[in-house]
């Protein structure tokens, strides 16, 4: 890390072993569990400021999956609603019987 042309610092670039022992403490900064093993990551690793991280998932995809859950989502609840409407139904029918 530089400031004015001066090196001050150097970002630690690792992998921890499960990232579900990490505590969340605030909105970017996570805490190790000191159980956890940590891995130094190779050199060549770069940070960048002012560049964007690109994103681990194909957007395309994802609105594909999440339109085909909605419509199964929605066929689920259609299915519901009928089946309520024929107990219904089938109720009143029952109970307007004459023997």
């Amino acid at each position: 890390m530089t400031v004015d042309g001066k090196a001050l610092d150097q970002l630690l670039t690792v992998k921890v072993q499960d990232e579900n022992k990490l505590t969340k403490v605030g909105h970017s900064l996570f805490l190790n569990n000191p159980t956890n093993k940590i891995e130094l990551l190779p050199r060549d690793v770069q940070v960048q400021q002012g560049f964007l991280e690109q994103s681990n998932v194909n957007s395309t995809t994802e609105m594909v999956n999440m339109i085909n859950t909605y419509r199964s989502y929605e066929l689920n609840s259609r299915i519901i609603a009928s089946y309520d409407h024929l107990m219904g139904e089938a109720a009143s029918q029952i109970g307007s019987l004459h023997v």
